[in-house]
């Protein structure tokens, strides 16, 4: 699991970048091109607010 940090870091370097994921993972040694361009898409939507969110429960509070 990535931290606030970290992903901040990746999304930020691969702006910087040109928005190369192959460039960003050479330079850090992590994560993956999935990652890095799912990372990018929710800051894109929702700034750094996404990566405070929660993770959705696959059960409701009830089951």
């Amino acid at each position: 699991m990535y931290s606030l940090e970290e992903k901040l870091k990746v999304v930020q370097l691969y702006i910087k970048l040109g928005r190369s994921a192959s460039a960003t993972i050479r330079m850090l040694g992590y994560p993956d091109r999935k990652s890095v361009r799912a990372w990018y898409r929710s800051y894109a939507l929702n700034g750094d607010v996404a990566f405070h969110a929660k993770p959705q429960s696959k059960y409701t509070e009830e089951q």
